[in-house]
């Protein structure tokens, strides 16, 4: 257990480095903020799941903010959400079968999804699917910057410029 004292002392030195201490068990964050989607409180929740993911990134912490988008019928931030989740770790792979339900479900007219030979998959060179793909990755880049990863935050930055085409300026 850290005393008091301790936990100051330590938050002073990080303050003086433009860090943050976060803390806290990580799997309350996610009960809670699970809590509050049951009890229809999503923007709670979303200040819950964004907090637990700064802690931990797992991939249901992107699921579940998506999830609490969703709720507030905001549907293009919950695919945004989604997205964030292949940003960070491509291996995550259910997150592209989700975005196409996902769009399927609320862009069924859009170039977001696109069959071909019997394979369904994302369009990114929908813009659609592109701006908000930019939008996750500039997400992504700030989420490496508050855990102070800034060479992860610095490689997604120039990935999305040079291998999505996202804007420079997204990312100043």
């Amino acid at each position: 257990m850290v005393s008091e004292g301790d936990r100051r002392e330590v938050e002073a030195l990080n303050a003086g480095r433009s860090q943050r201490v976060r803390s806290g068990w990580v799997p309350l964050y996610m009960e809670l903020g699970l809590a509050y989607l049951r009890a229809e409180e999503p923007r709670q929740a979303l200040e819950v799941f964004a907090y637990g993911r700064t802690l931990s990134v797992a991939p249901g912490f992107f699921e579940e903010i998506s999830h609490a988008y969703g709720a507030l019928g905001d549907e293009r931030q919950a695919a945004v959400a989604l997205m964030e989740a292949l940003v960070y770790d491509p291996s995550w792979s259910r997150f592209a079968s989700l975005l196409v339900d996902l769009y399927r479900r609320t862009e069924p007219q859009s170039c977001a999804v696109r069959e071909l030979a019997g394979q369904t998959s994302l369009n990114v060179e929908c813009p659609l699917v592109h701006e908000e793909l930019c939008a996750a990755a500039r997400n992504v880049e700030l989420l490496y910057a508050g855990r102070g990863e800034m060479d992860k935050a610095g490689g997604t930055a120039n990935s999305a410029i040079r291998e999505l085409g996202c804007p420079a300026a997204m990312f100043r």
